[in-house]
């Protein structure tokens, strides 16, 4: 009896000392059963309860980054449950931290943020499902900051970066079972043969992909990772490449050439040989895939070869963006109470058969207006200063990578001031 319980005993100190791996991988089990039959998700919606309510903050935040690639297959099911969970996250971390732990509340931090819901329930525009769909995401990212500035939990940006990376090459691979799964196949639209993963479009795929392989390409750059984030940045690279986006081809390009420049700094004659191979694997891939690769590069110039003007290049380029963001620029130099004031934060597409600026910014001033940009803009200045007082973080010139890939992504994507409707 008393070797049955040393078993038992050994058995659970295994299990809590290797629980996020083992939990992770039986949540991956019933997220991959879902991919065949819809209540699947409920048990995984029960397991991550579970997870986060009695497991430490730490790992509640590691699984959330984990099923986020997964919380997309059905927009209005999973989406939900996934906000639930973050929802759970939140109420947890408040109760512990002020509740428990009884730490100070940041007086300053609060104002400001109530300042700027305030100032986007105020009824310049009529109030639709936008509105709310923009509200919860900003409120996501006031909370990251707030736990960065209390520093009552590690965040494991790393680690996470990792998970995220490994997450989305799971529902990649997951995603493939849509060529004979019919349950799949009907929840995943059909892009003209891009690659969506488990997301609602293949601009989401390489969304994430360029900037989880831009925080992976920093740490590389930092000296602060190992063949791990270089396997997980090749797999990523490919899934990534099979959305078809320009953006990615890109940004993608950029990361390269930043690694490449640091490993030939390193050792040249290492770096030579490897460019030869990956020359070599892509005469070979030129060869297998010789119509899929020009159908890539026909989409990165839409078929047009030659262009009378400069705009009509940069239409091409930006898959006619271009156009959208003059609409939007010129509504909102014309219309002064949109400039200082916005239209409302979930206004209404004004676009061309109802689309997104697909501009952070030009999308931030149409909704918010230039006195609501200051205020979301004194959120974060202030936030990046009690961060650096508390934490005294040092980043190396690599941060510069991540920095451009999001500066970018910001130029071409509304990100979570995407606009619905017509």
């Amino acid at each position: 009896m008393d070797k049955e319980k040393i078993l038992n005993s050994e058995d659970i100190n295994i299990y809590l000392k290797y629980r996020l791996l083992v939990n992770l991988t039986i949540l991956s089990f019933f997220l991959f059963f879902h991919c065949f039959w819809s209540g699947a998700i409920y048990f995984a919606f029960a397991l991550m309860v579970l997870f986060i309510l009695f497991d430490n903050l730490e790992n509640g935040l590691t699984y959330i980054v984990f099923y986020f690639p997964f919380s997309m297959i059905s927009i209005f099911e999973c989406l939900v449950l996934f906000c639930v969970l973050v929802a759970l996250f939140m109420i947890k971390y408040v109760v512990k931290t002020y509740f428990l732990d009884k730490t100070k509340i940041d007086w300053k931090f609060l104002v400001l943020v109530l300042a700027f819901l305030v100032y986007c329930l105020i009824p310049i525009g009529p109030y639709t499902n936008n509105t709310l769909a923009h509200i919860l995401p900003c409120l996501g990212v006031f909370f990251a900051l707030l736990m960065a500035i209390k520093n009552n939990v590690k965040i494991r940006f790393n680690f996470n970066a990792k998970v995220l990376a490994l997450a989305l090459i799971i529902s990649s691979v997951m995603a493939l079972t849509s060529f004979f799964d019919v349950y799949i196949s009907h929840h995943l639209m059909n892009y003209d043969g891009r690659f969506t993963a488990l997301f609602n479009h293949p601009n989401v795929l390489a969304m994430l992909c360029e900037i989880v392989s831009a925080f992976l390409v920093y740490y590389i750059l930092s000296n602060r990772a190992g063949k791990t984030e270089i396997v997980l940045l090749v797999l990523l690279t490919v899934f990534g490449a099979m959305s078809l986006s320009k953006t990615f081809l890109i940004l993608m390009g950029i990361e390269y050439l930043s690694l490449l420049i640091y490993f030939f700094q390193k050792s040249w004659k290492r770096t030579l040989i490897v460019v030869l191979g990956l020359l070599c694997a892509g005469v070979i891939l030129w060869i297998i895939g010789h119509d899929w690769i020009l159908k890539y590069f026909e989409r990165f110039f839409n078929g047009e070869k030659h262009f009378e003007t400069f705009k009509d290049f940069l239409n091409v380029i930006t898959t006619y963006r271009y156009e959208l963001w003059e609409v939007y620029f010129n509504e909102i130099i014309t219309n002064p109470l949109i400039l200082f004031f916005g239209a409302g934060v979930g206004a209404m597409p004004i676009g061309p058969r109802g689309i997104s600026a697909h501009n952070m910014f030009i999308s931030m001033i149409y909704q918010l207006g230039i006195c609501g940009c200051l205020l979301l803009a004194l959120i974060l200045v202030y936030s990046f200063i009690k961060i650096q007082r508390t934490k005294g973080i040092k980043v190396s010139k690599a941060i510069c990578v991540p920095a451009i890939v999001l500066g970018l992504i910001c130029f071409v994507e509304d990100l979570i001031f995407f606009m619905y409707g017509h």
